[in-house]
């Protein structure tokens, strides 16, 4: 399914969810058939539904996404020289920038040069202000 969803033109992202399934066998929670695909693009969702379901039969959620996977992907690697950082993420419109600690200087400083929620700045550190105001 992935490899499908990347021909999509504009591709964001794919990913797959469970619909509920109010079973009382163990088993059942598991049934590949309550699989849902995700798949987000930038351009026509309704068009970007025949390419998946080429190769899928199953429940299909195709939405709207901001921003490519392409433009993500671009994004991570421009940040992923940001010292403090531990490890970074692309996914559903945004790059996670996790470091070890931002006092808020560097999430401006994402938000100044990318735009406002394009990167999610993630501190392992916190104020302990955080827990007592």
């Amino acid at each position: 399914m992935a490899s499908e969803a990347n021909r999509l033109d504009g591709f964001g992202d794919l990913w797959w969810d469970q619909s509920i399934n109010d079973s009382d066998d163990e088993f059942a929670i598991n049934d590949p058939a309550k699989l849902v695909v995700n798949v987000r693009v930038t351009g026509d969702v309704r068009a970007a539904e025949t390419v998946p379901r080429e190769v899928w039969g199953g429940a299909l959620c195709v939405t709207q996404a901001k921003r490519t996977q392409a433009d993500l992907s671009k994004i991570q690697r421009e940040v992923n020289d940001t010292p403090g950082m531990i490890f970074s993420d692309a996914g559903r419109d945004v790059v996670g920038l996790h470091v070890v600690h931002d006092d808020g200087s560097l999430q401006r400083r994402m938000d100044e040069e990318y735009g406002a929620g394009v990167i999610w700045v993630d501190s392992a550190l916190v104020s302990l202000r955080h827990f007592v105001d």
